[in-house]
């Protein structure tokens, strides 16, 4: 093997262990019976038995089939990582809305003569998306305090 496939190759290693241990870390484990059954799937919309898909791959790439599931468990992992990082970042971003339109209603309830335009802004910000905390649409569509 070249030295460059060789490095390439070690560093393909490392990283898709580096997903299986923060995937384990935090609390996702794919089974081998979760991968099998994918790969299953592959086999037969490909219209072929398992058997002749697992040849098909160790004939046409030279990858050991033993090696293909385990980067297959490795991708699947690391996506279930991802996803849900993506939905606690989403559950921040709500809160983080439900928070500064609370108190922007709040404020605007303190006197500030802007509590139904207040409640009206909160709707706006978020449908429109473009203000995660609110402010901006208040400030530029809210008379001055």
């Amino acid at each position: 093997m070249l030295p460059k496939f060789r490095k390439e190759a070690q560093e393909e290693l490392i990283e898709e262990r580096l997903k299986l241990q923060e995937a384990k870390r935090v609390g996702i484990e794919i089974s081998d019976e979760e991968v099998k059954r994918v790969m299953k799937g592959i086999a037969e919309r490909n219209k072929m038995t398992e058997e002749q898909f697992t040849q098909q791959i160790k004939g046409n790439s030279g990858v050991d089939v033993a090696t293909m599931r385990e980067r297959m468990k490795a991708q699947f992992a690391w996506r279930e990582v991802v996803r849900r990082r993506g939905q606690m970042l989403i559950s921040i971003n709500e809160r983080d809305v439900e928070r500064m339109l609370s108190s922007s209603a709040n404020e605007a309830g303190r006197g500030h003569g802007r509590a139904a335009g207040a409640k009206d802004h909160a709707v706006d910000a978020r449908a429109d998306g473009s203000d995660r905390h609110g402010q901006a649409l208040c400030r530029s569509r809210c008379p001055a305090a």
